[in-house]
């Protein structure tokens, strides 16, 4: 895992500051940006007590939160994505990040810009899926 670009960084602050409770917000920010791996890992179990409730828009399946994406963005949209693999920190076009959700199995975020956050939350659960509005 790799450390974030000063760019990156600056979306994570903006994502842990709006949709992170306060008390877990400052570390989880830290893990992000520095590329430690436990800020990702943190969403594989109770990912719903890391997010501030007032924030979640939708909480979904694997197979709804495709349906989303493909119905509220274009093809030239691209998300900041977080996992636990190479692709950490990396954009991803619409479609690229479809293909990501329809294989993966661990957590993942993907942020697009200052308004959405998808994440990825702990498996085992049929709806781990939630969307997040942003303020900026």
């Amino acid at each position: 895992m790799k450390k974030m670009t000063n760019e990156n960084s600056d979306i994570i602050h903006i994502f842990a500051n709006s949709l992170i409770v306060k008390e877990r917000k400052d570390r989880i920010c830290y893990e992000l940006i520095r590329g430690n791996r436990k800020g990702i890992d943190r969403f594989n179990h109770n990912t719903i007590e890391l997010l501030r409730k007032e924030k979640i828009l939708i909480n979904c399946s694997a197979d709804e939160i495709i349906v989303f994406i493909k119905s509220k963005f274009d093809l030239s949209d691209v998300f900041l994505v977080i996992d636990d693999s190479y692709l950490y920190g990396s954009f991803l076009k619409r479609e690229e990040l479809i293909k990501k959700i329809e294989n993966t199995y661990m957590s993942l975020i993907a942020i697009k810009g200052q308004d959405i956050a998808i994440i990825k939350g702990e498996n085992g659960i049929r709806n781990n899926f939630y969307v997040l509005k942003i303020d900026a």
